[in-house]
């Protein structure tokens, strides 16, 4: 009698066994992108009707269970799942938190310009889509291995592609679907080539080990150089970083507004991650990261300069609010790339804190975006003269959230980009390098020219348009979401020194 072969040994079954178990949330995403999926197929139009409602409030269950592990209240796993697949920290606790956060105020923001946006027949696949995003950007800020984090990639790519279109159908979202397809296609292929380099050049596709870098730090400056290019071509895709930034203003302008939302925090967070992720695999632990991986400081220092001129600079020409802030999310993402520039420990914490204010202040000004465009039917900066006068409480929490995107007190804006100008200043002082000097007084100008145009939000909403007319009235929910996401942007600001320290306690896990 011949023995029976077993399909995988006992102890990969025991080890894969042990990872899910440490992937709750992760478990649960894929739960819901299949309930969804399957319950929206049935007939019974009611249930169908729920569904909406209960991906919120799974979204919700999880980013309280991933708060809950963030704050060490609930059991945690670190350290490598999968057989080396993927690698799990507080880094990527704290990302995770921060993608279930934006998916769930993303979808509050949609909920409010719903039956304009999502009154379509596949709404509930646009649901279900979101839960395997989110599950994708999960598992992007764990991988550890290049192949698991293309396919992450992809499928937050591909599912970002639908989220644009599943929502409803015009000719301009169609062009702007097309467009932001084309370029990720170019720009995965671009990377995928680039990683076949690196596993060529290092015999492994584990990024975090230190033989990998042992390996690329042999090979010659000029060619590491075009090998990183290729492989961060996907990732500043979704970092909307310059070059690959021009899919962002279309998309932004013809897309949903809480759809909007999302794409302007989550991906570009992710992306951001997984850079730093680099920092720390190449040994960066003090120091500049041009000590330790010049071909990479290179490439960063082009695209973070590159990504900070055009992002202000072009958003100075924008009329289409959404347009602007497009450009300004472009602009934002070049002082996350400068953030990297210095070291990879000492940047962590201030691109998780620049991170989270970001997150609220976007979500905070997108809410304002959703509530003025349902009252005048435009998101035209010149339609919305005298709105302010006429909706006080709202023109006055946009002018918060304004100020923490330009970062100006007393707002949590002001401490992300003081504990960026810091890192820059330190980095002239110890090493001496005139680059980061350069950065430093590059990144001060364009927060001035940042300055008049996001004033000149709340310039037009109350200072333009002569009669205070009737006063506009919003539901009761969109006020109390309003200051609720004032509250973070605020305490960010009077409270820095504990978040800072909690995210500190949140990198040592």
């Amino acid at each position: 009698m011949q023995t029976p072969i077993l399909i995988a040994p006992p102890d990969i079954m025991g080890q894969t066994a042990e990872s899910l178990q440490s992937l709750g949330p992760e478990c649960l995403l894929l739960a819901g992108f299949l309930v969804v999926l399957v319950l929206d197929l049935l007939p019974s139009q009611k249930l169908r009707a729920k569904l909406p409602f209960f991906s919120l409030l799974l979204f919700m269950g999880i980013a309280v269970w991933q708060g809950l592990q963030v704050f060490q209240v609930l059991p945690y796993a670190t350290g490598s799942l999968f057989m080396g697949m993927l690698h799990q920290d507080g880094l990527a606790f704290w990302g995770s938190w921060l993608f279930s956060l934006s998916a769930v105020l993303s979808l509050l923001v949609m909920q409010l310009g719903w039956k304009q946006e999502l009154e379509t027949s596949t709404r509930n696949e646009f649901f279900a889509v979101l839960f395997a995003v989110v599950l994708g950007l999960n598992l992007l800020v764990r991988s550890s291995n290049l192949l698991m984090l293309f396919l992450s990639l992809e499928l937050v790519s591909i599912g970002s592609y639908l989220l644009l279109l599943l929502a409803s159908v015009s000719p301009k979202r169609v062009e702007a679907g097309v467009k932001y397809i084309l370029y990720g296609m170019f720009a995965s292929g671009i990377m995928l080539y680039g990683i076949s380099f690196l596993y060529g050049l290092t015999g492994t596709l584990q990024f975090l080990v230190p033989g990998f870098w042992a390996s690329l730090a042999e090979v010659p400056l000029v060619f590491m150089t075009l090998v990183w290019g290729l492989v961060l071509a996907g990732i500043l895709f979704k970092l909307a970083g310059f070059p690959f930034h021009f899919w962002a203003p279309d998309v932004y302008q013809t897309a949903p507004t809480g759809v909007v939302a999302f794409f302007s925090t989550a991906p570009k967070i992710a992306a951001v991650l997984v850079l730093l992720r680099f920092c720390l695999g190449s040994g960066v632990t003090t120091g500049s990261l041009q000590e330790t991986n010049p071909s990479l400081f290179i490439l960063l220092q082009v695209a973070a300069v590159g990504t900070l001129v055009l992002g202000n600079f072009t958003a100075l020409l924008q009329q289409d609010i959404k347009r602007l802030m497009a450009y300004s999310s472009i602009a934002h993402a070049g002082f996350l790339l400068v953030t990297l520039l210095w070291g990879g420990s000492a940047s962590a914490s201030t691109i998780l804190f620049y991170a989270t204010v970001l997150l609220f202040s976007n979500m905070g000004f997108f809410l304002v975006i959703q509530l003025l465009q349902n009252a005048t039917g435009s998101a035209v900066l010149s339609d919305w003269a005298g709105l302010g006068k006429k909706a006080p409480y709202v023109g006055v929490l946009a002018m918060v959230f304004l100020i923490s995107l330009i970062g100006l007190p007393p707002t949590g804006g002001f401490v992300a980009k003081l504990l960026v100008f810091s890192q820059l200043w330190e980095g002239y002082q110890v090493t001496g390098q005139l680059v980061f000097f350069l950065l430093l007084l590059g990144a001060l100008l364009l927060t001035a020219v940042a300055l008049y145009y996001y004033l000149k939000v709340p310039f037009t909403l109350f200072m333009r348009g002569k009669e205070y007319g009737q006063k506009i009235a919003f539901p009761l929910g969109a006020y109390l979401f309003l200051g609720l996401l004032c509250i973070p942007v605020l305490l960010s600001f009077f409270k820095a020194d504990w978040l800072v320290k909690v995210l500190e306690q949140v990198l040592s896990l």
